[in-house]
């Protein structure tokens, strides 16, 4: 089964002060349901669960990781 398309993704603070993050998929345009798109997926992350909670979102946007775990742009801000 193929990856759905993402249309948006939403992230707000949650009750326990981690992170709620909602993800809406793309619907085919033969769905004959009057909206683009639908919420499809929510997600419950704890407060030290930052690190997991991109990583999450990450994936859903098909963002690979770089093999060495950098991100060669950050460089630059520093002046190297």
């Amino acid at each position: 089964m193929a990856k759905r398309e993402v249309a948006h993704i939403r992230i707000t603070p949650g009750e326990n002060g981690g992170h709620e993050v909602a993800i809406e998929f793309k619907r085919p345009k033969v769905d004959k349901h009057p909206l683009a798109w639908q919420e499809d997926q929510r997600d419950h992350f704890g407060p030290k669960e930052g690190h997991h909670m991109l990583a999450h979102v990450a994936n859903h946007l098909q963002i690979p990781e770089s093999a060495d775990g950098d991100d060669d742009d950050d460089a630059d801000k520093d002046g190297e």
